[in-house]
């Protein structure tokens, strides 16, 4: 297969245009389905509580728009998705909300790494490959590759870049994708719905399980490098 060489910087910019183009598309396609509503909410003939209801309306074309820009924000160097893998919980319930995150991480990874496939990266800045050696240093892949999709702060670009790379089976990526993402698509969806309902209490747990998780990465990574 012929590749196409693009430098890292237009490859970066390309995928982040495509993204906020997609984003955009939404929101026009949302106000034009709901011109009158909101129309009606800024004549002050509509109660705003309305609106929000239609904003929340579980219906599948809402499901299905929602999973895609998770999935294409999930895709995306360096733009976190976590706007939206909130707002499935906040609709759809946490765990119709997670099966949703779930799904939109791993196929928007899947579809970040068939781009890779196709593209010869050129002219790597210093932080790409500072992230790449810190990636490469891990011995097991298998657990890097899950520890890559479990941790936010690590560009998920990196990690689809060296499965590319890597000569393992579709099946092995998918049990690590899915054993990766699943934490932070748990944690988003029951936050979302804990914003809906207003508890507190899971926030505040999800809040601290989120706090341990980036400092247990920071401290075996201040270890590591000793």
């Amino acid at each position: 297969m012929k590749k196409i060489h693009l430098k890292y910087d237009n490859l970066k910019k390309g995928l982040l245009l495509a993204g906020f183009v997609l984003i955009i598309l939404y929101f026009l396609l949302f106000i034009v389905r709901h011109y009158q509503d909101i129309a009606a909410v800024f004549s002050a003939k509509q109660p705003l509580e309305d609106f929000e209801a239609h904003f929340k309306a579980r219906t599948l074309l809402n499901f299905i728009l929602l999973i895609l820009l998770t999935a294409v924000t999930a895709a995306i160097p360096f733009m976190s998705n976590a706007v939206f893998a909130v707002f499935n919980g906040v609709v759809f319930g946490p765990l119709l909300g997670f099966v949703m995150n779930l799904s939109s991480n791993v196929i928007g990874n899947f579809f970040l790494i068939q781009v890779m496939k196709r593209v010869n990266i050129a002219d790597k800045d210093s932080r790409f490959q500072k992230r790449l050696a810190e990636w490469e240093a891990f011995e097991n892949k298998t657990t890097a590759l899950i520890i890559g999709y479990m941790l936010p702060i690590i560009p998920t670009f990196i990690i689809d870049y060296n499965v590319t790379k890597m000569r393992i089976s579709w099946k092995h990526w998918l049990l690590c994708a899915l054993i990766g993402v699943a934490p932070t698509s748990l944690l988003y969806a029951f936050g979302g719905d804990a914003i809906l309902s207003g508890n507190i209490k899971r926030l505040a747990v999800i809040l601290v399980i989120m706090i341990l998780v980036y400092g247990s990465y920071r401290y075996f990574k201040k270890r590591k490098e000793k």
